[in-house]
């Protein structure tokens, strides 16, 4: 299925869960249960944002816990430094990584290749646009120019879930 299949999808059990969504009555039809397993996925995913500007890492994890459903606060961390992120990466075992260029103890470009032989989706945030293409050929699944367009990041999420 195409990403505009599967947005439509998600939508509709969204709309089903607000409406009274009873999983007993509606888990045989098949269209429910894989909307099902989309809304769950977003529900369990773990992020973590490596962003030394606090405030932008606190607009993205509220954006994702109230916009996205995200279970709990408890899976999205926010890192402001490349060490304390490394070190979230290994505790929460995240699907994504939310990375920014400039930290104050190095470079996230330098760090797409690590995070990616983890196993992890990266998505590189930078206002140097010169930077994309070489996220891109270091790993990285996504670059995103600062400012950041939370639509974007929610399309990226939903899209292509972890």
């Amino acid at each position: 299925m195409g990403p505009e299949w599967q947005g439509y999808c998600l939508c509709s059990i969204m709309t089903l869960l607000k409406e009274g969504f009873n999983r007993e009555t509606h888990w045989n039809e098949p269209l429910l249960k894989f909307t099902d397993y989309i809304f769950f996925r977003i529900l369990t995913m773990k992020i973590v944002i490596i962003e030394d500007e606090k405030d932008l890492g606190i607009l993205m994890r509220n954006f994702l816990v109230k916009q996205l459903d995200v279970k709990t606060p408890e899976t999205v961390k926010i890192a402001t430094t490349l060490t304390e992120g490394i070190a979230y990466i290994g505790q929460l075992n995240p699907d994504w990584v939310f990375i920014d260029n400039n930290l104050p103890d190095g470079k996230g470009i330098n760090e797409i290749e690590f995070i990616k032989s983890t196993g992890r989706k990266v998505v590189m945030m930078s206002a140097m646009t010169n930077l994309r293409e070489e996220a891109l050929r270091k790993g990285a699944d996504y670059f995103l120019d600062k400012p950041i367009s939370f639509v974007e990041v929610r399309n990226i999420l939903v899209t292509h879930r972890g």
